[in-house]
């Protein structure tokens, strides 16, 4: 749901693009967390009208609607921000641990809600017709994920690789590259090293339009 406003908001103010590259994590199709009840994707943006109306017709909780309308009075945007993190992704993971991983797929797993993926994958025909109405071309790459066999994964799968079909849209299944601890700071997040290895192999190819071997 989110990707879909903020879609909509670049076109509306009047920007352009030849190629929409979406980064797809298979839990959004299956957690309110990164959907309606996002806290943190609005905290970043300044209020316009347009966005408010895009909460309400798209159905978001009245939580995050008041939450956005208290963005009118923010003017010190730095202090807020809630994508800082500074250093991680200068790190590298020392070791892989299994017990971590299977600890983060039960955390992922207590949140799904396996009944509401037809539901957010409704929005990639939203956002297809989004990118179609503005003569871009649209792009889902499944991004790799250092741990296997990630919950939903086969399922989102599935579904991209039956939209690309019918739709005529770009679709790359990566999840399953780059299994190395060298290109991420934590078990689930690239760092640096991992940033430059995905863009030199593989997002170079897919912005140029050339082959991918994968």
């Amino acid at each position: 749901m989110p990707a879909k406003v903020h879609l909509a908001h670049f076109y509306r103010r009047g920007n352009k693009a030849d190629h929409v590259i979406y980064f797809v994590d298979p839990w959004i199709f299956f957690c309110p967390i990164n959907n309606e009840n996002n806290t943190f994707f609005l905290r970043d943006e300044p209020f316009e009208i347009s966005i408010l109306f895009d909460l309400i017709l798209n159905r978001f909780p009245s939580e995050q609607i008041i939450s956005y309308i208290q963005m009118i009075a923010v003017d010190d945007w730095k202090s807020i921000s809630t994508y800082a993190a500074p250093g991680l992704d200068k790190l590298t993971l020392k070791a892989i641990d299994p017990v971590k991983l299977e600890e983060a797929r039960e955390h992922y797993l207590s949140l799904y809600d396996y009944d509401k993926f037809e539901h957010y994958s409704k929005f990639l025909y939203d956002i297809n017709k989004l990118a179609k109405e503005h003569n871009s071309r649209i792009t889902y790459v499944m991004l790799p994920i250092l741990m296997k066999d990630f919950p939903g994964a086969d399922m989102v799968d599935q579904k991209l690789k039956s939209i690309s079909s019918k739709e005529g849209v770009g679709y790359y299944n990566l999840i399953d590259q780059m299994h190395d601890r060298q290109f991420f700071y934590d078990h689930m997040h690239f760092n640096n090293r991992g940033v430059a290895h995905f863009t030199k192999t593989y997002l170079e190819s897919i912005l140029t339009y050339k082959e991918l071997k994968i």
